[in-house]
């Protein structure tokens, strides 16, 4: 089942004294959230009014926060957008939407399935739980095939894994 919201990122830090935030972006690129009018903060929208990226960081300028006081009661938090806001390309999608799928091996034997994803600077990987736990590379070619119909994903098994 896709979520309503997905997981943007994090305000760091403040900036300045005008209520910018620093904003570490869990998304591809901070420049991806310019796609963006609104980001939801515990529950509550907030209009998106600007965003300048700065490596993985990004400087995000929100509605209604207009001083480092209001900026301050943010810090710290978590912050999503909303799905049907968020643009992707053919054949994209967004890594959490695998979470719970069944992985089955290129012969088709059950795997597991992913419950988790861990990020690192290469690529994500998919943690796989089944008899045995399997750290799989959400690369090709490692990945094969992903069906959302029937939500498996096949994947291209390595003595090792």
């Amino acid at each position: 089942m896709r979520k309503a919201l997905i997981p943007a990122g994090k305000l760091t830090n403040t900036h300045g004294i005008r209520g910018q935030m620093k904003a570490e972006v869990y998304l591809d690129s901070p420049e991806y959230l310019k796609s963006f009018s609104r980001l939801v903060i515990s529950d509550r929208d907030y209009e998106l009014l600007s965003v300048s990226s700065n490596g993985r960081f990004a400087l995000l300028t929100l509605g209604g926060v207009e001083d480092i006081n209001q900026a301050m009661e943010l810090k710290g938090k978590e912050f999503s957008v909303y799905r049907e806001d968020a643009p992707l390309e053919e054949g994209s999608f967004f890594l959490q939407d695998v979470i719970g799928f069944e992985v089955l091996s290129q012969n088709g034997e059950k795997i597991g399935k992913v419950v988790d994803i861990q990020e690192n600077p290469a690529h994500p990987i998919f943690i796989v739980k089944g008899e045995e736990e399997h750290l799989i590379p959400a690369i090709a070619p490692f990945i094969l095939t992903t069906d959302f119909d029937r939500e498996t994903i096949t994947v291209n098994l390595w003595e090792g894994m």
